[in-house]
């Protein structure tokens, strides 16, 4: 299943965006990141705010979606991993998160608890050796879980 995305393109993010929105997909908290640039904790958690908004999005993993979905992560090399089979809910819960779902949209969607929706999100984490979910995605858009339009349309 292909996420849809925003429906124009928008303007591309900052250079050091760019760079915020690549610790995130490398499941690096906002500290890290902040230390790996130089620049302050609150200069991170400002920009990533930002991003979201200027994007309408609520979550860090749909910024790592768009990342993708509009090749501004394009030269983010992809992390080695072994092969990894997400089971059908695993996959259905990635693209979920990936499309801005929280944890009680998740919920509600696969008609289970709020509660199971996290443990579902816990599971697909673990599968994918992602620290965050905004990794989870990535992770999800470098060993094919996820495609972008792009991506599809040239299959």
């Amino acid at each position: 299943m292909t996420i849809p995305s925003a429906p124009s393109a928008p303007s591309a993010p900052s250079a050091r965006q760019c760079q915020i929105l690549a610790g995130l997909a490398r499941g690096h908290r906002h500290q890290q990141i902040a230390t790996d640039l130089g620049i302050s904790y609150a200069t991170v958690k400002k920009h990533a705010e930002d991003l979201r908004t200027r994007y309408g999005v609520h979550s860090a993993a749909a910024l790592i979606r768009l990342g993708y979905e509009h090749g501004w992560l394009n030269s983010l090399a992809p992390e080695e991993r072994p092969l990894t089979v997400l089971p059908d809910r695993q996959q259905q819960v990635l693209q979920l998160v990936a499309a801005d779902c929280t944890q009680a949209q998740i919920a509600r969607r696969l008609g289970v608890s709020v509660t199971t929706a996290a443990e579902h999100e816990r599971r697909l984490r673990r599968a994918l050796g992602a620290r965050t979910l905004p990794h989870a995605v990535a992770l999800g858009y470098q060993h094919h879980h996820l495609t972008t339009r792009r991506t599809a349309a040239a299959a």
